[in-house]
């Protein structure tokens, strides 16, 4: 059983570490799933848990989005498939941007004849562009998938990779309530 299933991390282990010696071990149902991620700890543990189940990086932005609401879908689930390693695994556009960009068109997309993109959307797509080519661009040299993992990777880096899934996830809530779109239910309109 994996050292962290009951108890924090070590104080001195990293989240890269965490997240690299999770996932190296198949899942065996030691974190039971939950829609509410109250700590770091809580998310961290969720991403371990779909990581090890062999979601990507944009299936992952998509699942927690959906149970922040309640909701399972697993064809869209299937579609974001699509989106990792960089766009059918080109190295392009990192996924878990183009996850993030498709959490934030959840809430706030047009999704029915009767539906209407919620006027804000093209603001908070903006602010997400700009805060991931600061941050994640910053770090790494861009904000392709190959200028973060490196070109001709095999798989991704579950450390680093999970490191940005955290801080994007995080800013995308920031971004909803910013916007007034509560990450657990509807639309404020």
């Amino acid at each position: 059983m994996y050292p962290f299933a009951s108890a924090d991390p070590p104080e001195n282990t990293t989240f890269s570490e965490a997240f690299r010696s999770a996932t190296l071990s198949t899942n065996r149902g030691i974190y039971p799933p939950t829609s509410e991620y109250s700590t770091m700890n809580d998310l961290l543990f969720r991403l371990i848990e779909l990581s090890g189940k062999g979601y990507c990086c944009s299936q992952i932005m998509l699942i927690l989005g959906l149970e922040n609401q309640g909701k399972e879908n697993p064809d869209l689930v299937r579609a974001m498939n699509g989106l990792c390693m960089g766009v059918a695994s080109s190295g392009g556009t990192c996924g878990v941007f183009s996850g993030a960009a498709c959490l934030l068109s959840l809430y706030a997309g047009k999704g029915a004849d009767d539906e209407t993109e919620n006027e804000k959307l093209p603001l908070m797509l903006s602010a997400l562009t700009d805060w991931f080519s600061e941050t994640v661009g910053g770090r790494y040299g861009g904000i392709q998938c190959a200028d973060i993992i490196g070109e001709g990777a095999a798989a991704p880096d579950t450390g680093r990779c999970g490191e940005i899934m955290t801080e994007t996830y995080g800013r995308v809530l920031e971004i909803l309530m910013e916007n007034d779109i509560d990450p657990a239910g509807v639309i404020d309109e």
